[in-house]
């Protein structure tokens, strides 16, 4: 009997864990996605068009938004899904040609329709980083701690 119990309860906690949705509602789509941004950075003060594509719901509608680093929205577009049958769920935009004013990330936020919003970021001026690891290697196996 404790075995019955114990394993009627552990299903019902698994059925529960899996949050279906209720009555009436529907299962969320596939959120948006920003996969590329090109080119993915400017200098500043050159006029340049900033073209993003993702991925969405099939079907899917939604807007593109760039802002500068304080937050101030400066230019938006709109993007849907690109494919003959309006069914792959891929996308692309090209937002307003901007002029990057100020050093640092812009960042473009890509909203849909079901209140899903994915983010990417735009670098003014280019930027080249350079990594050095410490130590340059190591050995295969064990674990190291880089810096």
């Amino acid at each position: 009997m404790r075995r019955l119990l114990l394993a009627l309860v552990t299903v019902g906690l698994a059925v529960a864990s899996l949050a279906l949705p209720a009555a009436g509602q529907s299962v969320p789509p596939n959120p948006v996605r920003i996969t590329t941004v090109s080119p993915p950075c400017a200098p500043l003060n050159q006029r340049v068009e900033v073209t993003v594509a993702g991925t969405s719901a099939p079907g899917a509608r939604g807007s593109l938004v760039i802002a500068e680093p304080s937050g101030t929205a400066i230019t938006k577009t709109t993007w849907s899904d690109l494919s003959d049958d309006n069914q792959d769920g891929r996308w692309s935009a090209a937002l307003p040609t901007i002029t990057p004013t100020v050093n640092g990330y812009y960042t473009i936020t890509a909203t849909d329709g079901f209140g899903n919003s994915h983010r990417a970021q735009f670098s003014a001026p280019c930027r080249k980083p350079r990594v050095v690891l410490d130590p340059g290697c190591s050995v295969a196996g064990r674990p190291t701690t880089l810096t």
